[in-house]
């Protein structure tokens, strides 16, 4: 298997790796180009997106899921003048610190806010067919998210959707940052909804049709799309560094189980835990590795560190517990899913690497937490 000889990239990403002659990853050499951004760009996109705002309450539409990059995004925006509508969707993955994260961004920065909460019921049901069938829990919420967010800005008229990190250009280079790409219904098929139209995955077995899922659909509106803007093609997006910063607006780190990045999906409890498993399962590596290659790149840590880090991550043990409570799955079915979908090799426990000064100020305030919080409350919309 081919393996980059900067960062812990090799050729088993989901999103697809290339190589140059000198074994250095895609990923790697469109980094370089985030070192030459010019800083009128973003001030020029400012600018037209401002312009394409004048008729209407809002000049663009932020996606959120209350992460730490959703306070970096809004926090640019504000300082170019622009008036963003924040746009979400009750995952029901969230615990209390994410709640409190997402909370804390609508009333720090003084935003209206969207948010969808489905029908549980129907949403477990289609997690309950995701894992069983395609190894994977969280399709159903990137249908519901993406085609909301969409689905939003169609009726208000707003020109454009702004993201913050680019994945598939900082992870493994598939676009060039000066190509400008755009978050379109074909990166979201390509990227997002795993190459599945929302048919293409219920196929057979589902409980649900196409057309008990309105709001899972993508919109069939092919003209005046709104345009999905990354910041990360503008501006370098150093994660580790501008998450941290964001604790000054209140954003609350946690300390994860499966990751020393306690920004990313911070308050999302399922991340680190089925969702890494089944992505080892399927793809052969865990997310931290992505982390790892990220900051090995921005020169936050060597490639030596990093593969300790990456073996001692690797050989953690899985807590699904909480995960099987949320869903009702019952002790039956949990032993037909340890049976047929986790089939999970003995863990080592390994001994904990070193901490170097990195990743203690990483862990300063954070607290590890590993309960589901349900929320129950707010008016399902389907």
């Amino acid at each position: 298997m081919r393996v980059c000889k900067k960062c812990l990239n090799t050729c088993d990403h989901p999103f697809g790796l290339s190589f140059n002659s000198e074994n250095l990853c895609l990923g790697c050499i469109t980094n370089l180009e985030t070192r030459n951004f010019d800083v009128s760009k973003l001030a020029e996109l400012c600018a037209r997106i401002k312009a394409s705002g004048k008729q209407c309450n809002y000049d663009c539409i932020i996606p959120i899921r209350g992460d730490a990059d959703d306070y970096h995004v809004v926090s640019i925006l504000l300082k170019y003048k622009l008036r963003p509508l924040l746009v979400g969707v009750n995952s029901y993955f969230f615990n209390d610190i994410g709640w409190t994260n997402l909370q804390n961004l609508q009333t720090h920065f003084d935003l209206d806010m969207e948010f969808l909460h489905p029908n549980m019921q129907k949403y477990k049901d289609l997690v309950r067919y995701s894992f069983a069938k395609y190894d994977d829990i969280y399709i159903p919420f990137q249908f519901l998210f993406h085609s909301f967010v969409k689905v939003v800005a169609l009726r208000r008229d707003v020109k454009y959707i702004i993201y913050g990190e680019n994945q598939p250009t900082e992870q493994t280079g598939n676009f060039s940052n000066f190509d400008y790409p755009e978050k379109s219904q074909w990166f979201h098929e390509n990227f997002d909804f795993r190459n599945f139209t929302l048919n293409d995955f219920l196929g057979t077995g589902s409980n649900w049709g196409e057309s008990d899922l309105g709001m899972y659909r993508y919109p069939d509106h092919k003209k005046n799309y709104p345009r999905g803007v990354f910041l990360s093609n503008y501006i370098r997006w150093d994660s580790i560094s501008i998450n941290d910063k964001m604790r000054q607006f209140g954003f609350i780190a946690q300390k994860q189980s499966r990751t020393y990045d306690c920004f990313h999906r911070a308050g999302f409890s399922h991340y680190y835990e089925i969702h890494d498993f089944l992505r080892h399962k399927k793809h052969g590596y865990i997310k931290v590795r992505d982390h790892l290659c990220r900051d090995i790149r921005m020169g936050h840590i060597s490639r030596e560190e990093a593969l300790d880090l990456y073996d001692y991550y690797l050989g953690l043990p899985y807590n699904f517990e909480s995960f099987f409570n949320w869903l009702g799955v019952e002790t039956i079915g949990q032993e037909w899913l340890f049976s047929h979908k986790i089939k999970a090799s003995p863990m080592q426990y390994p001994t904990a690497p070193a901490r170097n000064r990195f990743l203690e100020h990483l862990y300063k305030g954070s607290e590890p937490v590993q309960s589901y919080l349900s929320f129950y409350k707010g008016v399902y919309i389907d």
